[in-house]
């Protein structure tokens, strides 16, 4: 007998004399048979599962995958993409957006310097996977005439974002700042939508103020008529007619509804400010945005209290439409590239 037959022998304890009967034999054999089927049972189990695991995560990617390709991005998230085009300087721009169909994969995106002073015309397209946004900086503003024959005045630091394709549908613009708007009658529809407001109108024309970074929504209606909507339900559908304004306040969800006015809001359009009960913070903050500068004062000037009222003209240079403001009267106005700084006259 080798050795390690008799190691076998010492661990089980099995005498030199012992076998095993065939009933025995058979037992054995049953036994062993039932636990390796009972293993390879397991490890079929184990391996199903594993794949199973593995199609079901595929087909999770997959859809997840369809799903991003099926998606519609809206245009506020057009907006903001296309944003990314544009640098940081003093000229207008326009970039120009393709996403494939019913994707946000970019297929281009440029943007182009727009010579001043001249009425930019954006011709339209039978694509509606085209979209343009305009971006006007600090210091200037910009007439737009848009595919579909409305026209719009961009104010300093303005976007507008819109289909090309603003014939045959529904007509879609975004905007980030504030706009003087002249919209033509074709028929369909015009939505004019904001961060804080959607402004749905047929054939009219009105000015609107919705600057991303401000509290204050503000439309004022010259002609037509108008819907007013709240994407994020902050007050009820309003429909405006002809001589309203209407200032929303997000910080405190207020509602002002003014009647009668003289579309001074606009006048902007023609270099001049009109002004009511206006905080002095706000003034300078506007004024920062009209002549492209940063302005450094004392901050009982930015608490002055007052609400400054009237008319501003703008298409002054800074230091003397400043000095023209009665409540700065006994400060100096000093100008140095692009910062202006009020300092009290001693």
């Amino acid at each position: 007998m080798d050795r390690s037959k008799k190691n076998l022998k010492d661990i089980f304890d099995i005498r030199g004399d012992s076998t095993l009967a065939t009933s025995e034999k058979e037992q054995l054999y049953t036994a062993i048979m039932k636990d390796v089927r009972r293993k390879r049972v397991f490890r079929l189990l184990w391996r199903s599962s594993t794949v199973a695991a593995v199609l079901l995560l595929g087909l999770t990617f997959l859809f997840i995958h369809r799903a991003d390709e099926n998606h519609i991005p809206d245009i506020q998230e057009i907006a903001r993409r296309s944003r990314e085009a544009f640098v940081e300087n003093n000229t207008i721009q326009i970039a120009s957006l393709d996403i494939a169909q019913k994707s946000l994969a970019l297929k281009s995106l440029y943007a182009k310097e727009v010579p001043e002073d001249t009425k930019l015309s954006i011709q339209a397209k039978g694509d509606d996977s085209h979209y343009s946004t305009i971006y006007v900086p600090y210091g200037k503003r910009q007439e737009v005439l848009l595919p579909d024959g409305s026209t719009v005045w961009l104010n300093a630091g303005s976007y507008l974002t819109f289909n090309s394709n603003m014939v045959q549908d529904d007509r879609e613009v975004y905007l980030n700042g504030e706009g003087f708007f002249n919209i033509k009658h074709t028929g369909s529809r015009f939505t004019a939508r904001t961060a804080k407001a959607d402004i749905m109108v047929l054939g009219t024309s009105f000015n609107t103020s919705s600057y991303e970074d401000d509290a204050i929504f503000s439309i004022e209606l010259l002609s037509g008529k108008v819907e007013l909507n709240s994407p994020q339900k902050k007050f009820k559908s309003i429909t405006m007619k002809p001589g309203e304004r209407i200032a929303v306040n997000s910080q405190n969800n207020t509602v002002h509804i003014s009647r009668n006015t003289a579309g001074d809001d606009m006048l902007w359009t023609k270099k001049q400010l009109a002004l009511k009960n206006v905080k002095m913070r706000d003034l300078l903050k506007r004024i920062e945005r009209i002549y492209n500068v940063t302005i450094n004062a004392d901050e009982e000037v930015y608490n002055m209290d007052i609400g400054y009222s009237g008319r501003l003209n703008v298409g002054v240079d800074i230091a003397t439409s400043l000095s023209s403001i009665y409540e700065l009267r006994n400060y100096a106005i000093i100008l140095k590239e692009k910062e202006v700084s009020i300092i009290q006259k001693e």
